[in-house]
């Protein structure tokens, strides 16, 4: 006789199901009738206007969290420029009833560019990233003409620490300007060493004191490391961790 053992049925939970937030909100018009609909999930609008019985539905809108690049001007003002957010107006019948991108060159104009499709704000995306680009192209020459500036204005004694280049150059600067430039400032020697017993941490040591140093780099570092490391090890002796 052979035993016969009884596996018991598999029984399975049901999942609860995920509570999902009513943002119905019934608004009073301005014809005496009211209007119920469901505020989009991305919509961070207060709405708390649009209750006093004065809204008609082509009216209402729908506005998400916007997006903007900040800065402090010189007269100590805060400025916004790109500044974007979704918006729709459901119940408009001139295109805007679909979530559409609202981007705003100038955020203190208040003037937008009109209604975007995700398309044509991936356009001014693009747009924007050229921009960049650009802004970085100057940024170099920027950091270019302080180096040519710099070792002018050495050379001629209108810096202070004469024959001590290194002095008046600052952090900003040692962030930027070009590295053979700062090699030449600061007199340092570069060598690369094949050294196993060196920490695998330390790719690059700097030695010396300004005017007289030596940057010693382990063989495996190839050269876009060593621009970055380069300006590292000089931070180092400002007392700056890193870059």
């Amino acid at each position: 006789m052979t035993d016969t053992v009884q596996t018991p049925p598999a029984t399975f939970t049901a999942q609860e199901p995920a509570v999902v937030e009513d943002r119905t909100i019934t608004y009073p018009l301005r014809n005496g009738s009211v209007l119920a609909h469901a505020c989009p999930d991305w919509c961070i609008a207060d709405h708390e206007g649009d209750l006093g019985g004065l809204l008609m539905p082509e009216d209402l809108r729908h506005e998400g969290k916007p997006a903007a690049l900040e800065f402090d001007t010189i007269e100590g003002t805060r400025e916004r420029i790109l500044e974007a957010c979704i918006v729709q107006y459901p119940f408009a019948s001139d295109g805007s009833e679909q979530p559409h991108m609202e981007l705003m060159p100038d955020g203190g104009s208040g003037e937008s560019t009109g209604w975007l499709s995700a398309s044509e704000f991936n356009a001014e995306i693009r747009r924007a990233q050229r921009h960049l680009t650009s802004l970085l192209h100057l940024s170099e020459q920027l950091a270019e003409a302080r180096a040519v500036a710099h070792d002018r204005w050495t050379a001629r004694g209108r810096l202070t620490g004469t024959g001590q280049p290194w002095l008046s150059i600052d952090n900003g600067d040692i962030e930027t300007m070009p590295v053979d430039y700062l090699l030449r400032v600061f007199g340092v020697k570069v060598v690369e060493v094949e050294d196993d017993s060196r920490p695998a941490e330390q790719l690059a040591v700097l030695s010396g004191e300004p005017g007289e140093m030596t940057l010693s780099f382990k063989w495996c570092v190839p050269q876009v490391m060593r621009e970055q490391l380069t300006r590292v090890e000089l931070l180092k002796t400002r007392g700056v961790g890193r870059v």
